[in-house]
């Protein structure tokens, strides 16, 4: 007997994990989340259903996916599955750029949530009513950027005709940097700064305070990133002086 229960509890396990629906909202796909809360003169809030109609793929490569909400009939004597509450059409723009757009086809407010990319707690709210039908919930296009997290060596090349060595070490989040930089044989010496800053695709824009041997001023770097290797322009200045010194470098992984 207590292997039959147990053995209940693990496909009841299973079921719910490999379901969609949560206990509070539903996944339309993988990462994408939303739930429709009907605030009822009977029982005050409850959860609506999400009943899917239909999605499709356009000729471009926009999917939408398309449905709407109702109210369960086991909370409500006028909900069911053909007397839908809220209609939900959400575009997947072929950028990136998802639209959730909610419209409220019913009497009493209606409470909207969206969560992307999915992880437990809703990202955007909003409330339905009768005065205020429509709701437009927004992911924009995701930032993509390259990988140039790690250990960089190379060299830089000044119009003055002077070179010297580059060393940089690079720690990457997301498309955000943080990390240093330490260019060798310049006429202030060695000169070594912290950074942060963003990649956007393969490009990387920074401009950074330095300080060494009693001067200060600003170093900044232009790059695009191909291969294993960084090829750009810098321009460093001092403070005191105004610009000072600019050229080409190039590092390599």
């Amino acid at each position: 007997m207590k292997t039959k229960i147990t053995a209940l509890v693990i496909m009841f396990l299973f079921l719910m994990i490999s379901s969609s629906v949560f206990a509070e909202g539903y996944l339309v796909t993988s990462d994408l989340w939303i739930r429709a809360v009907i605030n009822t003169v009977e029982k005050g809030p409850v959860d609506a259903i999400w009943q899917k109609g239909g999605e499709d793929t356009t000729s471009r490569g926009d999917t939408v996916i398309w449905g709407h909400f109702y109210a369960s009939p086991s909370d409500v004597t006028w909900g069911s599955s053909n007397n839908p509450d809220l209609f939900v059409k959400i575009w997947f723009d072929v950028s990136g750029r998802i639209d959730v757009n909610f419209f409220h086809v019913s009497v009493p407010d209606i409470e909207v949530y969206s969560d992307y990319p999915y992880d437990g707690t809703w990202d955007q709210h909003g409330t339905t009513t009768m005065d205020y039908r429509y709701i437009r919930h927004e992911y924009p296009e995701p930032k993509t950027c390259e990988n140039i997290d790690g250990t960089w060596t190379g060299t830089w090349y000044s119009i003055y005709s002077d070179s010297g060595n580059i060393n940089a070490s690079i720690s990457q989040i997301d498309c955000n940097l943080t990390g240093s930089i330490t260019l060798t044989n310049t006429d202030l010496g060695t000169v070594t700064t912290d950074f942060s800053g963003p990649v956007n695709g393969n490009i990387l824009d920074l401009s950074v305070r330095w300080s060494t041997g009693g001067y200060s001023g600003r170093l900044d770097i232009n790059g695009t990133f191909s291969g294993n290797s960084i090829t750009g322009n810098y321009a460093l200045y001092v403070d005191s002086w105004g610009h000072y010194d600019h050229g080409t470098f190039i590092i390599e992984r």
